[in-house]
């Protein structure tokens, strides 16, 4: 039988396994912990502009703790995906992906993979202009890899601002639900 440890640093916990890899059953956790005292607090049919007014500034940053600074697994993007999603779900009432999708989209929010590529972009933006990732180094050469493949997705340029970058983000989330 294989047991397995964990760190927690700064709130992550990493897993002992002899690839790189966090456990992110605990930030699940919290943000299911903070999702349910919400809408618990909100009573059976809240105000959805209420519910998600507080799902952005108490639940997402919960989910979005420290996920920026590595690439997600499959598994880990699909699982904080589902729990992403979840508001949605119970506020319009339907477990199918493409309503979920509209719900998020014309509500103003950026489905979860969306929002994680714009922390990651961000995250590793902010470390190429501070000349700690580039082509070359085979120590940030998958960072180096990750920062061009999403520049390509959204048609990102390094000098974009934050706006701009959402602004970009938005009209590729517009063009993939026509």
């Amino acid at each position: 039988m294989s047991l397995r440890s964990y760190c927690r640093y700064l709130g992550v916990q990493f897993k002992n396994v002899s690839k790189f890899s966090c456990n992110w059953s605990d930030a699940r956790c919290n943000f299911y912990k903070a999702l349910n005292g919400i809408l618990a607090g909100l009573g059976q049919n809240p105000c959805i502009n209420v519910a998600l007014a507080l799902f952005r500034a108490f639940c997402i940053p919960v989910l979005c703790y420290g996920k920026s600074y590595m690439s997600l697994s499959v598994s880990n993007t699909r699982s904080l995906c589902f729990a992403y999603n979840n508001i949605f779900s119970r506020l319009f009432k339907s477990r199918n992906s493409e309503i979920v999708d509209q719900c998020q989209f014309y509500c103003g929010f950026f489905p979860f993979q969306s929002l994680y590529d714009y922390n990651r972009y961000s995250f590793l933006v902010n470390l190429y202009n501070k000349g700690s990732i580039n082509a070359v180094s085979l120590f940030c050469k998958l960072d180096y890899v990750d920062l061009c493949n999403l520049a390509i997705k959204y048609n990102f340029n390094i000098s974009d601002s934050k706006r701009c970058l959402q602004f970009k983000i938005w009209k590729y989330l517009e063009s993939s639900l026509i």
